[in-house]
């Protein structure tokens, strides 16, 4: 599984979006991930879900609180939040996930 490596909290870490990082959102969610695309406004709180559940391969013990505290040292440091949701969709697309729009047969 192809991921997406960013520094996070003074770490090199890897985000992955596989099937358990999928499974672990739509609980989160409660509903399917193209319902979580088509339907949720992208805000602070779902890009700390992303993260969370891109991590969670790395410590299953990592709690979405403690992703919240590490992007707000992030966004304290001088990332945007668009700069902390690239990563994130680039994840997305490395699974598999999404499509590229911009690759037209």
């Amino acid at each position: 599984m192809r991921g997406v490596t960013v520094e996070l909290g003074g770490q090199t870490r890897t985000l992955r979006m596989d099937f358990n990082a999928i499974c672990d959102l739509e609980q989160h969610f409660g509903k399917g991930i193209s319902h979580i695309f088509a339907e949720e406004n992208i805000g602070f709180s779902t890009i700390r879900a992303f993260y969370w559940a891109a991590l969670r391969h790395e410590s299953k013990t990592l709690t979405i609180n403690n992703i919240g505290d590490l992007l707000q040292e992030e966004l304290a440091n001088g990332i945007s939040i668009e700069q902390l949701l690239g990563p994130i969709l680039t994840a997305f697309k490395a699974a598999g996930f999404m499509s590229d729009t911009s690759e037209k047969k």
